[in-house]
Order: C-alpha cells, then structure tokens, then sequence
C-alpha cells in the first residue's frame, strides 16, 4: 500500500486579512488586496452617491452586511473626497456627493 500524501496547510504571510487565499508568494498577497481595495472603494462610492450624504458610520450601517470595518469605510471616503474632488466633499466629518442635487431634483 502506497501513503498518500498529506494536504500542506498553505503559509500565512503576515499582515494578510483572514480568510484571503494566498499562494507561495507574498507578491499574490498584494495582487489580492488591490483587488479588495479596488472593490471596497467601488462599494463605497456606489453607497455613497445612492444616499447624497453622510457620515462614515451611516455609510458603513447601509451596507449591511459588509466585510468592511467603519475605519475601512472612513479611510475609502478620506480618499475618495482627496481623488475625486470635483464629484465628492468632505465638511466636518459629513461626506457628500456635489452631483446629488441634480438628481434628487428630477424626482420632484
């Protein structure tokens, strides 16, 4: 009778989120978390246009469910306000599309 081989638990590289496959490399580590960032910042930003504004806490708690902490959230919208400053804002701690008005002015 031939053993057969027993399954390798794969490697954990440190600082990788739980739950996030990873491969020999680290190098697969970053690929992975671009993709979540990636997603994480589309997520938000969907969120955030649909409501017109809000804090980081109202955005995290109309996700629900979601993988992303209200820090995680945060920091996306601190991003999203600083890379997109013609379309987002941010005014004592109160995030809002500038673009919502023209919408919201149709439904009337």
């Amino acid at each position: 009778m031939i053993p057969l081989p027993t399954p390798q638990k794969e490697p954990i590289v440190e600082g990788a989120p739980r739950g996030c496959k990873l491969l020999q490399t680290g190098l697969t580590y970053v690929r992975v978390k671009a993709v979540d960032d990636r997603t994480r910042y589309e997520a938000v930003k969907s969120r955030l246009r649909t409501m017109g504004e809000g804090t980081a806490q109202q955005v995290h708690s109309s996700m629900v469910p979601t993988p992303y902490s209200v820090r995680e959230v945060e920091n996306t919208l601190d991003e999203m306000a600083l890379a997109e400053q013609d379309e987002f804002e941010k005014m004592a701690g109160l995030y809002r599309w500038k673009k919502h008005y023209r919408f919201r002015a149709r439904e009337n």
